[in-house]
């Protein structure tokens, strides 16, 4: 919600907060729709470098846990120049 709001370091925030739960409890699909969308939010600004590892992170536990997501992330990621 934050993220669509245009503020970046609420959303920055509270994606890290759902990183770090997701990791805890072992949650693969939530850790990684946690690192694409932490990728989306610096993608906005001057930090593509970080949205590009972030992606890259997230696509490879989609394609580990063979979640449809890869292919978003897939096509994300060719945009941002991975």
């Amino acid at each position: 919600a934050y993220f669509t709001k245009g503020e970046s370091d609420q959303a920055i925030y509270y994606c890290e907060q759902a990183l770090k739960a997701s990791r805890k409890i072992g949650n693969r699909q939530r850790e990684a729709q946690a690192l694409f969308t932490l990728g989306e939010v610096f993608s906005v600004g001057c930090m593509s470098e970080n949205a590009r590892q972030y992606g890259q992170k997230a696509l490879e536990i989609f394609e580990q846990i063979g979640s449809p997501e890869a292919e978003t992330v897939r096509k994300t990621l060719a945009k941002w120049g991975s």
